[in-house]
């Protein structure tokens, strides 16, 4: 049995094997999260219904308010607010995962003016990009809401700042998932030769990118061009891999500026996070029905 430390009062409890359910702590194949930033009180919370709840008894619920960025200065000198949950259970070169969570966003959940993320995939040790506070990034993909389109942050991970640059693509719009419920499937295989990254809405392929494929690009930075490249996923060596998700706001500056207002409250609910070696033992939607987790 392992522990899932969310901050310094709640401690719950968490097996590996799912879908054994801990009484008082959630199963799914991760060993345990520890919190990426200092929580607060309202930061995290296990809810039940009439609460958004996708499965089961229970979902989570993150709450996000403006100057929620401490202990990280960083994420206030960039004007970015944060409050994630990281994943202990490191994932290796060579890997291949099936990863599953739920999202549920509100009605109130403002897809236009802020640009939020919503999950991470991150890798530990080699070639980094530079933020904006000139920190590492380390960031391999991620899912978010921008403009209400519903997004993935996509970076090749080469060994060049160059190559290491995002490609995004729309794999949804985020008004849409709006007062429901949103499954999402991530099958990523971490080979330097056959790698690839698939992306599962609601049953539905989104997202598929793999070693060797062509894709148009186009470059909007000082020389504007396009052309036709080949994908390189994965051809360095990298120490490891984890994920992280909740909500991460990066324009909280940008919109009190042009507002003259504060970030508003942002709440998003989570359910049924998973990891598995198939894709039967971590999709909701898959026959036979899985048990929740709780």
């Amino acid at each position: 049995m392992f522990k899932l430390y969310l901050s310094k009062i709640f401690v719950a409890s968490i097996i590996i094997s799912s879908p054994v359910l801990a009484d008082d702590g959630f199963t799914g194949g991760f060993k345990y999260f520890e919190e990426a930033l200092q929580a607060k009180p309202y930061a995290w919370t296990k809810v039940k219904a009439p609460s958004p709840v996708r499965a089961g008894q229970t979902s989570q619920r993150f709450e996000l308010r403006d100057g929620d960025c401490e202990p990280d200065p960083v994420m206030c000198q960039v004007g970015r607010i944060q409050f994630e949950l990281k994943s202990n259970l490191n994932l290796k070169m060579g890997d291949e995962k099936w990863i599953a969570l739920s999202i549920f966003l509100p009605k109130e959940f403002d897809t236009d003016k802020l640009d939020t993320s919503l999950f991470q995939f991150h890798h530990g040790g080699g070639k980094s990009v530079t933020n904006e506070a000139g920190g590492a990034q380390h960031k391999f993909f991620s899912i978010g809401c921008f403009k209400n389109d519903f997004f993935v942050d996509y970076r090749e991970l080469t060994g060049t700042d160059a190559d290491n640059k995002f490609r995004d693509s729309k794999i949804g719009s985020c008004p849409a998932m709006k007062n429901k419920w949103t499954d999402l499937l991530f099958h990523v295989s971490l080979e330097k030769e056959n790698g690839f990254l698939e992306i599962y809405s609601n049953g539905k392929k989104v997202f598929d990118v793999r070693k060797g494929q062509k894709y148009q690009y186009t470059s909007n930075d000082d020389e504007v061009f396009s052309g036709v490249k080949k994908t390189n996923f994965i051809n360095k060596d990298v120490s490891n891999f984890y994920i992280t998700y909740g909500t991460y706001i990066t324009n909280a500056q940008k919109f009190r500026d042009k507002t003259g207002n504060p970030v508003p409250k942002t709440v998003a609910f989570y359910d049924e996070v998973r990891i598995g070696n198939d894709r039967s033992e971590v999709d909701l939607r898959s026959e036979p029905p899985i048990e929740a987790v709780d």
